[in-house]
C-alpha cells in the first residue's frame, strides 16, 4: 500500500478545494456560475497535512482485512461526497492515489511498446519529432517511441491475472467471454433495460454542444476498427422480437472486433488484447488524421492550412458528408464541431504567419496543430468536464489540473510566500519537485510523468465513455429569437443527412439550437430508440447498437459490473435491490439477469447506479475510471508537459490557448452569435441570452 503514497501526492490537485465554501458543502454550479475560492499560501500548503493520517488509517484497514470498511466507504459505496468538504476531498485524493499505483496496466510483456527491440527503439525518432507531433502518434515518449502510436494495444485499468475458483483452481480474472458471450442475450438486455421508452429524459443543465463534444473527443482517443465480417458474431432474435417480425431476420449478425495479430507466444497469459485504430494521444487526430495519407488529403499545403470550401465548409467525402481525420458514426453535431476546429486551425495558422513570416507551410501546420489540439484539451478539462459534472469542487479540481493551485492564490504577496515555501520544501527534501510542482503550478507545462507505465488508452476507459443516451431522438430547430421552427429527427441528421442540414439550414440557427436544446440523461431505458432498430443499407436488415455495446464489452474482456468494481478497489454491490430503489427496474434487472447481481453487465450496472456523487450525472464506478485517466492523458504527454513551452508552441501559441475558450471559438466563427453568448459563462450549459443588465 505504501507504494501509492507518491502517486497520492501527485494527485493532490483533487483535494485542492477544501476551504472557502463555509459549511454548506458541495453544491451544484448554477447557470450563472459561482464565486471561486481564494486561498492564502498557508491554507494551500496546509491541505497536505491531512493526508498522512488518512493514509495510515487505510493502510491499517488493508493489513487487518477491513479495507471495505475503512474511512473511504460507507459500505458498499465511497462516501467522500457525504463527508464534510475537507474530509471528503481528502478521501477522494487517497482513492486516486490507490488507482494510480494499482490500475495502470501495460499490455506488452516486452520492454517496449510493440515488442520492438532496443536498437530499433533508439533509431525511430528523428530530430523533427522533438518539435512537432507525428501524424501516427509515435515518438511522443522518445524512450519508448511506439507508445501511443496508432495500431498499438489498448492498456487495461483492471488486471489481476488469475482468480481462485471454488474447486481450488484458477481462471483468468479478465478475458474475453466465450461460453457466456450471449448470456443473457444482449438483445434482451437492450429491450428490457436500455431502449428508450416514451419521452426522452433530458439533462437540464447541459446543451447539445456538450453531447456532440463528447463524441468529438472520443473519436480522438479510441477506435477498435472496422468489424471483421470473416468472424461473425450472432445475436439470436426471439420469434416475437420487433425486428424479426418486421424484417424476418432471425438474428443480428456483426463482425468481431479485429484481432490483435501482434500477439507473441509468450503473451498467452495476457487477457484478450486489441489495437487502437487511431493514436492514443490527446492530439486532435479526429481533425488531422492518424495516418499520413489522411493527413495529406486534408491539407492545402499552403500557409499551413487545412482545406475548406469557398463557403467555409468541410470538403465532402465520398459518402456525402464532411471529410475529416475521423468520420465514422457521423451526425450534424460532428459536422459542426469538425468544421469549427478546422476553421480554428486556419485562424491560428494565419496568426502565426503574421507573427513569423519566415515560417514555411510545414512549420505553420505543425505549430497550428499543436495549438489547436491544446485548446481543445483545455476546453475539455476546464469547461466540458465541470459542465457535465457541475460540482463546485470538481470544477476547482479540473482547473487545478490545468493551472495548479496557485491559480486560487490571488494576493501577490501570498504568491511570493507560496513560491518561496515550495522552493524551501524542495531544497530540504520535504517534497520532490516532481511531487509538489504539478500540485501547485499545474500539470500543464511541468514535468512529464507516466507513472512508470507507458501511455495508452484503456479498454475500460473506452467502455465507460459509451454515452449514447446523451443523443435525443429529435433536435429542435429555433431561430435566433428563440422561436421554435421544427423538429429534426436525429436519424435524419446522420451521415449525408448531416451535410444536408448544414447546407440548407442557417449555420447560426443550428449553432443556437444546439446551445438551447438538451441531451438525454445517462441512465437505463434512455438509449435512443432509433439506435436499437437501425437499418443497414443496402440490405435492409436491422441491428441494435445497444445490444452490440453489451456484446462488445463481453467480447473484449470487460469484467461484469461487480467484478469490475472489485478490481477497481470498490466493494461489490450485495444485490440488485441495493443497486437501484426503482421497483420496476429491479424487477426488469432480476428478470434479465436470473444469476443475480454478479451477472449484471458493466454498462447496465454503471447506468443503474442510483447512489451518485452530488451533482453528478453518473455514479461512482464510472467516476473511478474517470479520475484515474483524466489527469493521465495530460501528465503522460510530452507536448502538454516538458514541451509545453514557447520554443515549441511559440509564445503567441501559448497565449492563444490561455486566452481562448469554447465560447470565444464559437464567436470567432459564428460572429452573429456574439450578442447571444454575451451572458454565457460556459458554452456547454444552456445559453441564456438575457442581456447582462437584465440577468
Amino acid at each position: 500500500m505504501k507504494k501509492y503514497l507518491l502517486s497520492l501526492l501527485l494527485s493532490f490537485s483533487v483535494i485542492s478545494f477544501q476551504q472557502g465554501y463555509g459549511d454548506e458543502g458541495d453544491v451544484c454550479i448554477p447557470s450563472a456560475g459561482y464565486e471561486t475560492p481564494v486561498y492564502t499560501s498557508a491554507e494551500l500548503l496546509g491541505f497536505l497535512s491531512e493526508v498522512p493520517q488518512l493514509v495510515q488509517e487505510v493502510e491499517d484497514s488493508v493489513a487487518n482485512g477491513t479495507f471495505y470498511f475503512s474511512p473511504l466507504f460507507t459500505f458498499p459505496y465511497t462516501d467522500w461526497y457525504d463527508e464534510s468538504l475537507e474530509r471528503g476531498l481528502v478521501e477522494l485524493a487517497v482513492i486516486r492515489g490507490i488507482l494510480d499505483a494499482n490500475n495502470l496496466k501495460h499490455m506488452y510483456l516486452g520492454s517496449y511498446t510493440g515488442n520492438i527491440d532496443e536498437q530499433t527503439a533508439q533509431t525511430l525518432c528523428g530530430p523533427e519529432t522533438l518539435v512537432a507531433r507525428t501524424v501516427d502518434g509515435s515518438c511522443n515518449k522518445l524512450e519508448d517511441p511506439l507508445a501511443g502510436k496508432i495500431g498499438t494495444r489498448f492498456g487495461r485499468n483492471v488486471l489481476t491475472l488469475f482468480f481462485p475458483t471454488p474447486d481450488g483452481g484458477f481462471v483468468k480474472a479478465v478475458d474475453a467471454e466465450t461460453d457466456t458471450l450471449l448470456i443473457p442475450n444482449p438483445r434482451d438486455v437492450s429491450l428490457n433495460l436500455l431502449k428508450r421508452r416514451g419521452q426522452v429524459d433530458t439533462i437540464p443543465f447541459l446543451n447539445l454542444w456538450a453531447n456532440a463534444w463528447t463524441q468529438f473527443m472520443i473519436h480522438d482517443w479510441f477506435d477498435h476498427g472496422p468489424s471483421d465480417s470473416s468472424r461473425p458474431l450472432e445475436i439470436p432474435l426471439a420469434e416475437d422480437d420487433p425486428i424479426r417480425l418486421e424484417t424476418g431476420q432471425k438474428s443480428i449478425v456483426v463482425g468481431s472486433t479485429p484481432a490483435d495479430e501482434s500477439r507473441l507466444p509468450q503473451e498467452a497469459l495476457l487477457p484478450a488484447t486489441f489495437n487502437n485504430y487511431v493514436t492514443h494521444w490527446w492530439d486532435g487526430s479526429q481533425v488531422y488524421g492518424s495516418d499520413q495519407a489522411t493527413a495529406d488529403r486534408l491539407r492545402t499545403f499552403v500557409d499551413g492550412k487545412l482545406k475548406l470550401t469557398e463557403e467555409g465548409f468541410l470538403p465532402i467525402n465520398s459518402q456525402g458528408f464532411g471529410d475529416s481525420g475521423f468520420s465514422r458514426n457521423w451526425w450534424v453535431g460532428l459536422e459542426m464541431l469538425h468544421n469549427l476546429f478546422v476553421q480554428e486551425h486556419n485562424s491560428i495558422a494565419e496568426m502565426l504567419s503574421e507573427a513569423y513570416p519566415d515560417m514555411d507551410d510545414q512549420e505553420l501546420y505543425d505549430k497550428a496543430r499543436l495549438i489547436n489540439s491544446a485548446l481543445m484539451v483545455k476546453i475539455h478539462t476546464v469547461e466540458w468536464t465541470p459542465a457535465i459534472l457541475p460540482n463546485q469542487g470538481l470544477d476547482v479540481a479540473m482547473n487545478a489540473n490545468w493551472y495548479g493551485l496557485e491559480r486560487f492564490v490571488t494576493d501577490p504577496v501570498q504568491k511570493v510566500i507560496l513560491d518561496a515555501t515550495v522552493q524551501y520544501a524542495i531544497a530540504n527534501g520535504i517534497f520532490s519537485a516532481k511531487t509538489i510542482i504539478p500540485i501547485i503550478y499545474g500539470i500543464v507545462g511541468n514535468e512529464v510523468d507516466d507513472k512508470g507505465v507507458s501511455f495508452s488508452m484503456t479498454e475500460e476507459f473506452a467502455a465507460i465513455y459509451r454515452m449514447h443516451q446523451l443523443l435525443p431522438d429529435k433536435i429542435g430547430l429555433y431561430d435566433l429569437s428563440g422561436k421554435f421552427k421544427k423538429n429534426i429527427q436525429a436519424l435524419d441528421s446522420t451521415n449525408a443527412g448531416a451535410r444536408n442540414l448544414v447546407d440548407n439550414i442557417s449555420r447560426d440557427e443550428l449553432a443556437y439550437s444546439f446551445g438551447i436544446d438538451h441531451p438525454g440523461l445517462l441512465q437505463l431505458r434512455n438509449y435512443p430508440k432509433f439506435m436499437t432498430e437501425l437499418e443497414v443499407p443496402p440490405f435492409g436488415h436491422k441491428i441494435d447498437l445497444a445490444a452490440i455495446d453489451i456484446l462488445r464489452d463481453r467480447e473484449r474482456g470487460l469484467p461484469r459490473y461487480n467484478k469490475f468494481r472489485l478490481l477497481l478497489n470498490l466493494p461489490p454491490i450485495p444485490s440488485i435491490d441495493e443497486l437501484t430503489p426503482d421497483v420496476q427496474l429491479r424487477k426488469a434487472l432480476k428478470k434479465t439477469y436470473p444469476g443475480g447481481i454478479n451477472q449484471v453487465d458493466l454498462f447496465v450496472g454503471v447506468m443503474a447506479e442510483s447512489v451518485r456523487p452530488n451533482c453528478f450525472g453518473f455514479g461512482e464506478t464510472l467516476f473511478q475510471t474517470f479520475i484515474l485517466m483524466a489527469s493521465r492523458r495530460l501528465q503522460a504527454d510530452r507536448f502538454y508537459t516538458d514541451d509545453y513551452r514557447p520554443e515549441i508552441y511559440t509564445q503567441e501559441g501559448l497565449d492563444w490557448v490561455a486566452e481562448n475558450s469554447f465560447k470565444s471559438v464559437l464567436i470567432r466563427h459564428y460572429p452573429n452569435l456574439a450578442e447571444t453568448l454575451e451572458n454565457v459563462q460556459n458554452a456547454f450549459k444552456p445559453w441564456d441570452d438575457t442581456p447582462p443588465d437584465e440577468a
